[in-house]
């Protein structure tokens, strides 16, 4: 599933401070909160920061939501590390043994 382009103001360096937010599928408590659980996260996060060419300045991740601050170069840099952590962290977590099916 590919996201929309988000605004992304340019800057003189060439790089912007941005806030993504990402939310669970009908905002349902299905991350319960687990050292394997962060793991995961992390994981994908690290992963993208590393495809992307992004700055990761911090994150936060809660049962139905997670938020990420970034400094990207432009809106397709931004939406493709989007979907990137997304479907990654998604395919991960429903490998966790409470899940009956895949996403």
């Amino acid at each position: 599933m590919s996201y929309r382009l988000c605004h992304v103001p340019p800057r003189p360096n060439g790089e912007t401070f941005v806030e993504i937010a990402h939310r669970c599928l009908a905002g349902l408590f299905l991350l319960r909160p687990s050292n394997r659980l962060n793991a995961i996260v992390l994981g994908a996060l690290a992963r993208a920061q590393c495809k992307h060419r992004v700055r990761v300045h911090g994150c936060s991740s809660l049962s139905n939501y997670g938020h990420v601050l970034i400094n990207a170069g432009s809106q397709k840099q931004t939406s493709s590390f989007k979907e990137f952590v997304a479907s990654n962290a998604a395919r991960e977590v429903s490998l966790l043994p409470r899940w009956r099916t895949r996403f």
